[in-house]
């Protein structure tokens, strides 16, 4: 009788299997807003330069750093074959402050 033995992996693996597309799923479906997109983020999104550009201000009160990054490609599959455009847009702050 070593069939229940071999089926024990199986199950094991179904079952973490099951628990990912599980989690994924309801990810998706919490990913979705509900109303409509902020308006105001897109554009200052949209308005980022392609490149990196920062800036540092230090003064003897608070240092200050940006930066700002966007990187826009496209890419298929193929001559002719389905695509896709990849926009990543950034913007960072980091502020440092003495007590």
């Amino acid at each position: 009788m070593p069939a229940p033995a071999a089926l024990a992996p199986v199950a094991w693996k179904a079952a973490q299997l099951g628990a990912v597309a599980a989690v994924a799923w309801y990810a998706a479906r919490k990913a979705r807003p509900d109303g409509p997109r902020e308006i105001w983020r897109e554009r200052v999104l949209d308005d980022v330069e392609e490149g990196v550009e920062t800036d540092f201000s230090r003064s003897s009160e608070d240092s200050r750093m940006g930066a700002a990054v966007r990187w826009k490609r496209g890419i298929r599959l193929g001559v002719k074959g389905p695509g896709v455009e990849i926009d990543y847009s950034s913007l960072t702050r980091l502020k440092l402050r003495r007590l």
